[in-house]
């Protein structure tokens, strides 16, 4: 049984391997040093409109769209410490944009937060950001705060349908 156990864990570990060196690209980003760890999993591009309550929001130039970008984040060090949601940036070759809004989300709900956050020690939090963004630009990179810049791979890019 142990064996078999063994051997499972080996295939299951050599196709996750295959899979995502096989593929069109990276399945996410990642990027982290000994205080944060930050991991994109995907960017949508829109959809072009986000409701709060009764009100709704579109982007702020009528050449531009929303793009969403879903950001894990870990708190790394042994004490609560402070991350600028407005120092994560959203590039292009032309254009740079910080977030519109920036949400709280369990996977099925969300809510607005403030762009500042404490985030308490050892802690995981999900969030999505919501950029507004020129329509005829795609991402090419994205400033994750103290992180540095990071190439966006097109893999995480996804068209809202």
């Amino acid at each position: 049984m142990r064996k078999q156990l063994g051997m499972a864990q080996f295939l299951f570990c050599a196709l996750v391997l295959s899979v995502g060196c096989a593929g069109e690209g990276a399945w996410q980003i990642l990027k982290q040093d000994n205080r944060w760890m930050a991991q994109i999993t995907r960017m949508n591009l829109g959809p072009d409109e986000y409701f709060e309550g009764e009100y709704k929001y579109g982007p702020q130039k009528e050449s531009d769209r929303f793009v969403w970008v879903h950001l894990n984040l870990t708190n790394q060090t042994g004490s609560a410490i402070q991350w600028d949601h407005t120092k994560v940036v959203l590039k292009s070759t032309d254009s740079s944009q910080d977030p519109f809004r920036v949400l709280k989300t369990d996977g099925m709900n969300q809510s607005p937060i403030k762009e500042t956050e404490s985030i308490p020690a050892g802690a995981s939090v999900q969030r999505i950001l919501i950029f507004s963004f020129p329509r005829s630009a795609e991402p090419e990179s994205i400033v994750l705060g103290p992180l540095g810049q990071t190439e966006i791979p097109e893999s995480i890019l996804f068209n809202y349908q």
